[in-house]
C-alpha cells in the first residue's frame, strides 16, 4: 500500500496537526488524540516480542492451566511494570507510549498507564485479528476514518493521558472528558494464528455447548456461517469465500478495490535518528595551510588569525619606526670611548623599541574585535531508495526525533541528504541496509557524506539505527496457550459491546462467551479476574460504580488466606499491577474529594465550585477498596490516607488563595495609598476568602457525620489545621499590603468575619491550631493605632478651635460643640461592633472620649477668656473692696452674648451630647465576660463632675454680678427698701418705693432672654430672685426682734415673687414649667420669717 512507512511527529496534540505515516497524512481531527513518536522525549515504540519456543511453551502450559506461554522475559528496556513486579512480564505490555510531559513526570511515562498513540504490525497479517479497530474507536467517538484494514500502521487510541495520570491539581489529566475512553488491546498483537486458533476454539465451544445443553448463546455465534465470530475476530479475508458472496459485493466496492494501490511488501523495520554533522577531512602529516580544504566557517576563522597577525606586526613596525636615538660621542674621546657610546645608544634603542612594539601589540590584542564565528545549521531529508523523492521527512541533527522505515527487501538503501541552513544540497549518506543487517550490535556509527557527482567525500553523519526483520514480528504458527486465547476473546468481546469507562459489564452472549470459554478451557478464576481488570484500569475513573466493580472482582483474590502463594507468577505480576494503579485511581478520589462527579466520564468536575455537605457515592466505595488493599490497622495505611485528605485540602486552599494573588501581586508593602473603591473592593474579597475557607470546614463537618470515613481520619480536624494557617498567612500578607486605614465599613467586616471564623472554628471543637488565624493578634496593633490616631486628631481640632474669635459665632450655642460630639458619637458608632467582640477595647476608647471632652472644655475657656475674666474677678472679695474703693461707683454689668454662648454649650453638653456618651459606655458593661471588673463609665463620670463645678462656678459669678447690678444706687438697694418702711405703710408706698428696683431686674430679665437659652435663662433668673430674697433674710435675722417691721416686709417679698414671676411668664409663656415659677428656698424661709412658720425652708440655697 505504501512504498514507504516513515512516521513523524508534528508537534503535540493540538487541533489541526497532522501524522505522516509514510506518504499518507492523517488528520488529528479525524482520530481523536493520536500522537507522535518521539523517542526520549515522547515516542516510544514496542512491538510483540518473538514467540517462545516449543520447550518454553510446555513448560508454561503445565503451570496448572493458569500461566501463559505469553510471559516471555523481555529485552526491552521500557517495560516498567514487568521490571517492578515480575523478571517475566507479558507481552500484553508491549505497546506504543506517547509521553506526554505532564504524564512523564508523574508516571515515568510508561506502563499501562502511559499514553497509547499507535501501534505497527509488520506486514498485512500482522494485523489481522485487530483490523477493525480503528473503525470501531473511531465510530465510538462519533468520528469515522477510512484507513485501510491493511495498513502497515495501525492506529491505537485512549481518550486520555492515563487512567491515573495526575496534572499539579491533582485531577486526572485527560484530553476531553466528553469523549468515552477505551482500553488499549494489546493481545490482539500476537497476529493471525492466535486468531484463527481462538476462534476455532469459540467455534468447538458453540458446538459443545449446543449439542449439549442447546443453549441459545451457542446458537447466536453459529448461525449465519458463523458470521459473528468472523467479523468479530476480522478473519473474513483470511477465509475463502463464494461466489455469491463474491457477487454480492456492490460494484463501487470492487471498483475502489481494483484501482486501490497494491500492498507494499516489507522485510522488517528500521528505526532512524539523526545525531551529529561533521564537515571537512582531517589533515594529513605534514600539509601547508594552502592544501587543506576547510569549511567555510574554518577558513573565516583561519583568514580572522591571518589578518590580526599581519595587523600586529604592521602596528608595531610603526612604532619601531618612531624611536630615535642619539648617541652622545665625545669629541676628542679615543676610539674605545666612541664605540663605547655607541653601544649604550644602541642599547637604549633597543630597549625602546622593544617598549613600543610592547605596548602597540598589546593595544591591538585589546582592541573591538570585529570577526565572530558564524556556526553553520545543517538540515537533513530522509528516505528510503525505494521509495520516492516527494516521501522524504525532512529533520534537524540532534532533534530526538525518531522515525520509523519499512524496507522492501535487503538491497534497499536509506538516503540521507544534507543541506545548508540556505536549503543548498551539500551531499548525501548512503546506509545500506544489508550493511546494518550484517553489524547489528552497533547501532550508532557514522557514515560518509559525499558531494555529487564528483563523489567528493565533504564529511560524515552520525546516525542511530537499529534493524528488526519481519520474521521477528510475526507469529509463527504454534502451540498458543489456553490464556493467549481467552486474552483475544475478551478483547474481541469488548470491541463488540463497546467497552469503555462507562460501559465496564459484559452483557449478552458475549458474557455467556467469556464465561464459558474460561470454564470450558480450564483458565482459573484469578488470571480472569485479573486480566479482566487489567483492561478495566486502562479506563478507570474515581466513579462509584468503578470502583465497586474493582471491588467485587478483587475481593475474592485478596480475602484468600496467602493469595500470593495461591496465584501464579503471572497472576501476582497482573496484581502488581494492578495494585498499583488502584492505589493511583484511589489518591485522585481521595485528594480530589469533594469535586467527584459521577456524570462526568472523568469521574471529576470540570469546573472549580463550592462543596457540598453530602458525600460523593464515590467516597465509600474508595474508603472500602483501599480497605481491602492495605491494612488499615497499621499506623502506615492510616498516615498514607490522612496525607491523602490534607493534600485534598491544600490543593482546595490553594484554589481558594489563586482568587486573592492579584491583590498582593498588583501593590507592595508601603506603597502610597489607594483609591477608596479599590480598598473596599479588595477587602471585601478577602472576605470572601475568608467565607469560601470556613464553608470548607463546615462541608467537612457535614461529611464528617455522614459516617463515610474510617473513624481515625478527624477530617474537619486534618482540614482546618490547613485552611487556618493558610488564611492566616494570606491575612498577614494582605495586611502588609493593603493596611486598614481605620475602622471603616468594609474594614470591620472584615475584623469581624475574621473573628467569626475563629469563634466558629472554637465552637466545631477543632483542636486548637499553631499558627491559626487569631483575629485579635492579627489586628491588635491596627486598632489600638486607630484608637490613639482618633486621640491626635481629637487634640488637634481643639487646637485649632482655640485660635478662633469668639465674637465670630452667630448661635446661641458654639458649633465647634456640636461638632465634636458629633466625631465621638461617630467615633463610638465605629468601634460599636469590635467592642461587642473585644470589650477590653472600650477602656482605651473611654480614655480617648474622656480626654477629648477635656481638650473641648479647654479650648472654649481658652476661646472665651477675655469674656469670663470678669466672673472669675467676681470671686475674689478682696479685690472687690479696691476697685470701689478706687474707681468709686462701678458701672452696672451686662452679660455679653458670647457669655451666653458659653454657658449656653455648656448646658447643652450636661444635659444633651454626653448623657448619651454615658449611657453608651454603661451599655457596653453588659459586653464584659462574668467575674471580671466592670469599671467603663468612671473617667466620664470624673468628666462630669469636672463639667458640673465650672457649669456651676461660672452660673454663681454671674448671678452675683446681676445682684450687684441692684445695689449701685442706694434707693434700689432692697435692703434699704425694707429698713425705712413701718408697719403703717400701705402696699402702694411699698410699689412706689421698689419701682426703681423692679425697672433694673425687668431690663436684666429682658436682656437675659436674648441671651441664653431657656433653660439657662430660668437658671439665671431663679438664681437672682434667690439671691435677693438671702439678702432680705440676712437684714431680718439681724434685727429679727423689731416686730414691728414684719408687716411692711411681707409687702416687699411678694412684690418681689411677683415681678420674677410675671416676667418670666411673659417671655417664656407655656414653655414656662410650674415649678420654675416656685419661689426659690431663700424666699420660702423668708416667707416663713415673716408668717411664724416654723417650717426650715434652707437647704442649702438654690441649685443651679
Amino acid at each position: 500500500m505504501f512504498r514507504e512507512a516513515g512516521l513523524r511527529s508534528l508537534g503535540e496534540d493540538h487541533v489541526g496537526s497532522r501524522w505522516t505515516i509514510g506518504n499518507r497524512k492523517l488528520d488529528a481531527k479525524s482520530v481523536s488524540n493520536a500522537n507522535g513518536v518521539k523517542a526520549a522525549h515522547g515516542f516510544g515504540l514496542r512491538t510483540a516480542p518473538p514467540v517462545p519456543s516449543a520447550a518454553a511453551r510446555e513448560g508454561n502450559y503445565n503451570n496448572g492451566g493458569s500461566s501463559s506461554d505469553m510471559d516471555i522475559t523481555s529485552d526491552s528496556d521500557e517495560d516498567t511494570y514487568g521490571k517492578h513486579h515480575s523478571p517475566q512480564p507479558s507481552p500484553q505490555d508491549y505497546r506504543t507510549h506517547v509521553r506526554f510531559p505532564h504524564v512523564s513526570a508523574q508516571n515515568g511515562g510508561h506502563g499501562r498507564n502511559g499514553a497509547k498513540a499507535f501501534g505497527f504490525g509488520g506486514d498485512e497479517l500482522s494485523d489481522s485479528a485487530t483490523s477493525n479497530q480503528v473503525s470501531y474507536e473511531a465510530e465510538a467517538c462519533g468520528v469515522r476514518s477510512n484507513i485501510s484494514s491493511h495498513n502497515e500502521c495501525e492506529t491505537r487510541r485512549n481518550g486520555e493521558a492515563g487512567t491515573t495520570g495526575r496534572n499539579q491539581n491533582g485531577t486526572i489529566t485527560s484530553t476531553s472528558s466528553l469523549l468515552p475512553r477505551f482500553p488499549t488491546f494489546h493481545a490482539s498483537e500476537q497476529g493471525p494464528w492466535s486468531a484463527m486458533i481462538a476462534y476455532e476454539a469459540c467455534m468447538r465451544l458453540c458446538l459443545h455447548s449446543l449439542s449439549v445443553d442447546r443453549v441459545n448463546e451457542a446458537s447466536y455465534f453459529l448461525n449465519n456461517e458463523c458470521k459473528t465470530m468472523r467479523n468479530a475476530f476480522s478473519l473474513e479475508k483470511f477465509f475463502l469465500q463464494s461466489e455469491e458472496e463474491l457477487l454480492g459485493k456492490g460494484s463501487c466496492e470492487l471498483v475502489t478495490e481494483a484501482s486501490a494501490t497494491k500492498t507494499k511488501k516489507t522485510i522488517g523495520k528500521i528505526r532512524v535518528q539523526v545525531r551529529k554533522i561533521k564537515l571537512g577531512v582531517d589533515s594529513p602529516p605534514g600539509c601547508n595551510i594552502a592544501s587543506l580544504t576547510l569549511p567555510k566557517e574554518k577558513l573565516v576563522v583561519v583568514r580572522r588569525n591571518i589578518a590580526e597577525l599581519n595587523l600586529t606586526l604592521y602596528s608595531g613596525w610603526k612604532a619601531a619606526k618612531k624611536v630615535h636615538v642619539t648617541p652622545h660621542v665625545p669629541l676628542n674621546g679615543s676610539l674605545s670611548r666612541q664605540s663605547l657610546a655607541y653601544m649604550q645608544a644602541a642599547a637604549r634603542y633597543l630597549k625602546q623599541v622593544s617598549k613600543a612594539v610592547k605596548s602597540e601589540m598589546i593595544a591591538s590584542r585589546t582592541g573591538p574585535q570585529t570577526y565572530e564565528t558564524v556556526q553553520e545549521t545543517y538540515s537533513c531529508s530522509l528516505r528510503l531508495k525505494s521509495s520516492a523523492e516527494e516521501d522524504q521527512i525532512k529533520t534537524q541533527p540532534g532533534s530526538g526525533e525518531t522515525f520509523i522505515f519499512l524496507p522492501d527487501s535487503l538491497g534497499d538503501d536509506l538516503i540521507t541528504e544534507v543541506r545548508d541552513s540556505k536549503g543548498q544540497l551539500l551531499g548525501r549518506a548512503v546506509a545500506q541496509l544489508a550493511a546494518i543487517v550484517d553489524d547489528p550490535n552497533e547501532k550508532v556509527r557514522w557514515w560518509p557524506i559525499y558531494h555529487e557527482p564528483e563523489h567528493e567525500y565533504i564529511g560524515k553523519i552520525q546516525l542511530d539505527l537499529s534493524y528488526s526483520s519481519s520474521l521477528d514480528e510475526k507469529t509463527k504458527c504454534g502451540l498458543v496457550a489456553e490464556t493467549s486465547a481467552y486474552d483475544i476473546i475478551l478483547e474481541v468481546a469488548m470491541k463488540a459491546e463497546r467497552f469503555q469507562r462507562r460501559n465496564l459489564v459484559f452483557k449478552g452472549p458475549w458474557h455467556w462467551m467469556i464465561t464459558r470459554f474460561a470454564s470450558y478451557y480450564g483458565i482459573s478464576d484469578a488470571y480472569t479476574r485479573l486480566r479482566y481488570l487489567s483492561y478495566v484500569m486502562d479506563v478507570a475513573s474515581p466513579t462509584k460504580d468503578c470502583l465497586d466493580l474493582i471491588y467485587d472482582f478483587l475481593f475474592p483474590i485478596i480475602m484468600k488466606s496467602n493469595h500470593k502463594a495461591v496465584l501464579s507468577h503471572q497472576e501476582n505480576r497482573l496484581l502488581g499491577e494492578i495494585d498499583e494503579q488502584i492505589q493511583q485511581i484511589l489518591a485522585s478520589a481521595f485528594e480530589n474529594y469533594k469535586s467527584l462527579d459521577e456524570l462526568s466520564f472523568s469521574g471529576m468536575k470540570d469546573v472549580f465550585e463550592s462543596a457540598t455537605g453530602t458525600p460523593a457515592p464515590a467516597i465509600e466505595s474508595s474508603v472500602k477498596l483501599y480497605a481491602l488493599l492495605n491494612d488499615v490497622l497499621t499506623p502506615e495505611a492510616q498516615l498514607k490516607l490522612c496525607r491523602y485528605f490534607q493534600a485534598a485540602s491544600k490543593k482546595r486552599s490553594r484554589r481558594h488563595l489563586l482568587e486573592t494573588n492579584d491583590l498582593l501581586n498588583n501593590r507592595s508593602e508601603g506603597a502610597a495609598s489607594v483609591d477608596p473603591m479599590a480598598l473596599t473592593a479588595s477587602y471585601q474579597k478577602m472576605k470572601s476568602l475568608i467565607v469560601s475557607f470556613k464553608n470548607e470546614i463546615s462541608t467537612d463537618i457535614a461529611i464528617h457525620n455522614c459516617n463515610v470515613l474510617p473513624s481515625f481520619i478527624d477530617l474537619p480536624n486534618l482540614s482546618a489545621s490547613i485552611y487556618s494557617v493558610d488564611l492566616c498567612n494570606r491575612l498577614r500578607e494582605f495586611l502588609l499590603v493593603w493596611p486598614p486605614p481605620g475602622p471603616s465599613p468594609p474594614v470591620v467586616d472584615l475584623v469581624i468575619t475574621t473573628a467569626d471564623f475563629q469563634r466558629d472554628i472554637s465552637s466545631w471543637n477543632i483542636n486548637p491550631i499553631k499558627g491559626g488565624v487569631n483575629a485579635k493578634e492579627l489586628f491588635y496593633s491596627y486598632i489600638t493605632s486607630w484608637i490613639e490616631e482618633k486621640r491626635r486628631v481629637l487634640y488637634e481640632l481643639c487646637k485649632l478651635e482655640t485660635v478662633k474669635a469668639c465674637g465670630e459665632i452667630a448661635g446661641l450655642t458654639s458649633p465647634f460643640v456640636d461638632e465634636m460630639y458629633h466625631r465621638l458619637n461617630g467615633t463610638l458608632d465605629e468601634y460599636e461592633i469590635i467592642i461587642r467582640r473585644w470589650p477590653e477595647y472600650a477602656i482605651s476608647l473611654e480614655k480617648v472620649v474622656a480626654d477629648a471632652e477635656k481638650a473641648i472644655v479647654e479650648a472654649m475657656e481658652k476661646q472665651f477668656a477675655e469674656i469670663i475674666s470678669p466672673l472669675k474677678e467676681s470671686k475674689i472679695f478682696g479685690l472687690k473692696i479696691v476697685k470701689k474703693l478706687t474707681k468709686g461707683a462701678p458701672n452696672p454689668y451686662a452679660v455679653p452674648k458670647e457669655l451666653g454662648v458659653l454657658l449656653n454649650s455648656m448646658k447643652r453638653v450636661l444635659d444633651i451630647l454626653r448623657p448619651s456618651i454615658e449611657n453608651r459606655f454603661k451599655s457596653w458593661n453588659s459586653y464584659i465576660p462574668d467575674g471580671e471588673n466592670r469599671i467603663l463609665g468612671e473617667r466620664l463620670s470624673e468628666v462630669t463632675v469636672l463639667l458640673r463645678a465650672k457649669f456651676r462656678s461660672y452660673m454663681q459669678a454671674l448671678v452675683e454680678k446681676l445682684a450687684e447690678n441692684t445695689r449701685i444706687q442706694s434707693h434700689m438697694r432692697l435692703k434699704s427698701i425694707i429698713h425705712d418702711l413701718r408697719e403703717t405703710t400701705a402696699e402702694p408706698d411699698v410699689r412706689n418705693r421698689m419701682m426703681a428696683l423692679k425697672d433694673v431686674l425687668d431690663k436684666t430679665i429682658d436682656h437675659l432672654h436674648g441671651v441664653f437659652l431657656p433653660d439657662v435663662f430660668v437658671s439665671v433668673c431663679r438664681g437672682i430672685w434667690d439671691r435677693l430674697g438671702q439678702d432680705v433674710l440676712r437684714l431680718l435675722e439681724d434685727r429679727k426682734d423689731n416686730v414691728t417691721w414684719h408687716r411692711g416686709p411681707r409687702i416687699a417679698v411678694s412684690v418681689l415673687d411677683e415681678i420674677f414671676a410675671t416676667q418670666m411668664q411673659s417671655l417664656l409663656g407655656n414653655a414656662l414649667k410650674p415649678e420654675h415659677l416656685e419661689p426659690p428656698s431663700s424666699m420660702k424661709e423668708l416667707r416663713s420669717m415673716l408668717c411664724k412658720d416654723s417650717t426650715d425652708y434652707r437647704e442649702g440655697g438654690y441649685n443651679y
